[in-house]
């Protein structure tokens, strides 16, 4: 990978960093990812989970065209 930015937006791609590493470059793209699960592991390393805050994690519902307009959420 030719740069930290597509290191961590090339979600086709896994990537492993050491936790010195990881804290030197979070800050590039902190404001993007988000914690979202985590764990410790047997051994008692710390597993983190992060996902970006631009994804959806569900697709959209679809319209339901039945719906009569005055039950239609006005925003």
């Amino acid at each position: 990978m030719s740069t930290i930015r597509e290191q961590f937006f090339n979600v086709n791609e896994m990537f492993e960093l050491s936790t010195e590493d990881f804290n030197k470059q979070w800050a590039l793209v902190n404001n993007f990812w988000t914690r979202f699960n985590g764990y410790l592991l047997d051994n008692g390393d710390e597993r983190k989970i992060f996902v970006c805050r631009l994804s959806k994690p569900r697709e959209s519902s679809e319209r339901n065209e039945k719906v009569p307009p005055e039950k239609l959420c006005v925003i």
